[in-house]
């Protein structure tokens, strides 16, 4: 408009803009800034306005269920994300699925304005409802007998709905962060109808083995340099703590009494105390951009043993990668890792498709740990492995952060394990891992959603 802005008043709470002369005096001025001087003098409550909703295709190949054979290993579909402008409240989520409806869902909701009652406290902390489904398909053979011996096959989908509510806060100073959470958890399996000779049809009946509730708090602290290579080549420390309380209802054998002619499930009532912690120093070296990061991780649950269904796992790409996930796993692990990093090409700067390349890292370390129930493992006893991984910094599209790194792992040590019966051998073997995600560094304790919803948008 004609007129310039100078001066705010405050009317009924709200902040308004008062012009510079008498609004009624129009000599010189057209309608249209007539109409937008009316508009700014009466201020109206703000609603929130959200950004167009950016859907993000993604194919994913996901070999984890070993029988799944040539396309069923691929799972198209999408990312999803929108914002409000003043970003009080964001949407963030995925969905992906196959062509035998193995499905992973994931959704995150935030809300950054006033909560009731904590607001009144001075407090302003940021609440999120995240809501997970995942779920596999499976055949199975079990043995039944009627008139003789019959091996019965059918198929089983196993299927995990988890809900989550949580509220963090800044603590202490800007780079450390409180949360308080409470998860929902319901673990099912659908077993398929099948025939029983000389009985007929048994129909398909759905077996839920958890009701899972866990009331958590966790302290995290990023106290990562900023730098050009603060997520390839970190400086600073992180730490995470975590405790949790479960209280659920389990049934893992799916035993089942008859009552009234129904079939209830009879559960038994585990409760523990679960403690958590990751801590990672990463320390820079007087050689440019060479760093070393001494890690240190472990998780325990607090009293009596608890069933192996409720196990920290210390293996994986997030853990000791010279083994698979499930090989190391109890009621209490201990890992402790060094890596060494350095720079191969920091200054790329190259453009393919939709893709910039900015610069490449490359790593090796060493990890030694366990995991254990009951007696803990002498430290002598502890497995150990060696290992590489390259990293490659880039983007796509101009803004999302793409990372992509290979690694590979040795396990210096070779052991043995029971699981249904089968002795399974682990060590002494290269292990290979690929991935193309939004960030280098995964928290195994609590890698949370406004993290890759922030880098989203």
């Amino acid at each position: 408009p004609a007129w310039v802005l100078n001066k705010f008043n405050l009317v009924d709470g709200s902040v308004v803009s008062s012009p510079t002369h008498d609004t009624t005096a129009t000599t010189g001025l057209n309608a249209r800034d007539t109409l937008l001087a009316s508009e700014v003098a009466q201020p109206k409550p703000y609603r929130n306005t959200f950004t167009s909703l950016s859907i993000i295709p993604v194919l994913r190949v996901d070999n984890y269920n070993p029988r799944n054979k040539g396309i069923d290993v691929v799972r198209p579909g999408f990312y999803f994300t929108s914002s409000d402008v003043l970003d009080r409240m964001s949407l963030f989520g995925a969905a992906v699925i196959n062509r035998r409806w193995e499905r992973d869902i994931f959704g995150s909701l935030e809300y950054r304005g006033p909560v009731p009652l904590l607001y009144n406290l001075g407090l302003s902390p940021t609440a999120a409802l995240e809501v997970y489904n995942i779920s596999r398909k499976t055949d199975v053979s079990f043995s039944i007998f009627t008139d003789r011996e019959h091996t019965i096959s059918t198929n089983v989908t196993y299927n995990l709905f988890e809900v989550d509510l949580s509220l963090r806060h800044k603590i202490f100073d800007e780079y450390t962060q409180i949360k308080a959470g409470y998860s929902l958890s319901r673990y099912n399996a659908d077993i398929a109808s099948f025939v029983i000779p000389g009985s007929g049809l048994s129909q398909a009946f759905l077996n839920q083995y958890l009701i899972g509730n866990a009331l958590s708090a966790e302290l995290t602290h990023n106290g990562i340099i900023p730098s050009l290579d603060r997520d390839i080549n970190p400086v600073g420390r992180t730490m995470t703590f975590r405790y949790a309380y479960e209280f659920d209802k389990f049934n893992p054998e799916g035993i089942f009494n008859v009552e009234n002619g129904v079939l209830v499930p009879q559960y038994t009532k585990p409760s523990f105390h679960r403690l958590e912690m990751l801590w990672n120093e990463h320390l820079g070296l007087p050689l440019a951009k060479n760093t070393l990061t001494l890690s240190v991780r472990g998780a325990t649950t607090l009293g009596k043993q608890v069933d192996e269904f409720f196990d920290s796992y210390a293996g994986g790409f997030v853990g000791m990668r010279g083994y698979p996930f499930y090989g190391l796993g109890g009621n209490n692990i201990a890992v402790l890792g060094v890596t060494y990093r350095f720079p191969v090409w920091t200054t790329i700067n190259t453009r393919f498709l939709e893709f910039t390349f900015t610069k490449l890292y490359g790593s090796v370390f060493t990890d030694v740990g366990d995991a254990w129930t009951g007696t803990a493992t002498p430290f002598s006893d502890w497995k150990h492995d060696a290992g590489f991984e390259l990293r490659l910094e880039a983007f796509s599209f101009y803004q999302y952060p793409t990372r992509v790194f290979f690694s590979g792992a040795y396990g210096l040590d070779k052991f043995s394990k029971t699981f249904n019966d089968q002795l399974v051998t682990y060590g002494k073997e290269w292990r290979f891992y690929l991935g193309i995600l939004f960030d280098f560094e995964m928290n195994p304790i609590s890698q949370p959603l406004e993290t890759l919803s922030t880098r989203a948008r």
